[in-house]
């Protein structure tokens, strides 16, 4: 795999999120691509960062808003 290819990172967390349901693991997959595609000057983050809403919703309807940004801390991405 390429550690440095958004791309992965962007099926993967569109994978767990979309099709398996496991927001958490998507969400990590996400937040990868989308520093990956803010370091390369991407327009494609924001792909990653509808992505990142979708999932968010989905956590906040099963009360998970916690782990949502715990998730984003521990990716370096602040939500302020």
């Amino acid at each position: 795999m390429d550690k440095k290819n958004p791309e992965v990172y962007y099926g993967k967390g569109r994978l767990y999120a979309v099709f398996l349901g496991d927001y958490e693991k998507g969400l990590s997959n996400m937040c990868i691509a989308y520093r990956l595609y803010l370091e390369m000057k991407s327009s494609y983050r924001t792909d990653a960062e509808q992505m990142i809403n979708f999932i968010y919703g989905k956590m906040k309807e099963s009360g998970n808003e916690k782990r949502f940004n715990e998730i984003l801390k521990e990716n370096n991405i602040n939500i302020n």
